[in-house]
């Protein structure tokens, strides 16, 4: 319990009154204790396995990736000519290894169609043989085999007909 009755004077509050330790006291204290001792020693092992892992008092690589030295460079291997059958048999090759991707392209069905559609319709269009152009006639005509004739004006009005 307080004692209200005591009374103390100035200089006695500010003489009970302590400053914590200063920047530097309070580093050299923490410095003198083991764990942080340890931690640091911890660290500069490491700083050293690092430094020497990664040789670090080799002088940097002289060449990087697109640089281009200013003297002549010998190759330690021979350069020889380019051998042509060689390379179209290795491009041979390659094409009978390559896997072939195709791209469906619907609109060049579609346009086929209609121009098949065309032609059909302009055949069906015609009411006698002589109203037919010869060219479509003959595109829609089967190759014949070597050595047989071409039809006859007549056989191909009979074919006409039966259309």
């Amino acid at each position: 319990m307080s004692n209200g009755t005591q009374t103390r004077t100035r200089q006695q509050r500010v003489a009970a009154v302590e400053l914590p330790p200063g920047v530097w006291k309070s580093i050299w204290s923490n410095l003198q204790k083991g764990r942080v001792l340890l931690r640091l020693a911890l660290c500069a092992a490491t700083a050293l396995f690092l430094w020497g892992f990664n040789r670090s008092w080799d002088p940097p690589f002289a060449y990087n990736l697109g640089d281009i030295p200013e003297r002549d460079l010998m190759a330690r291997v021979g350069f020889s000519q380019p051998d042509p059958e060689a390379t179209s048999e290795a491009r041979q090759r390659a094409r009978r290894f390559a896997v072939g991707v195709y791209d469906q392209n619907p609109e060049a069905l579609v346009q086929l169609r209609a121009q098949l559609r065309s032609e059909i319709g302009k055949l069906a269009a015609a009411e006698t043989f002589d109203d037919v152009d010869g060219a479509l006639w003959a595109s829609f005509q089967p190759s014949t085999a070597p050595g047989t004739p071409d039809p006859t004006t007549e056989q191909q009005v009979e074919q006409f007909n039966r259309l």
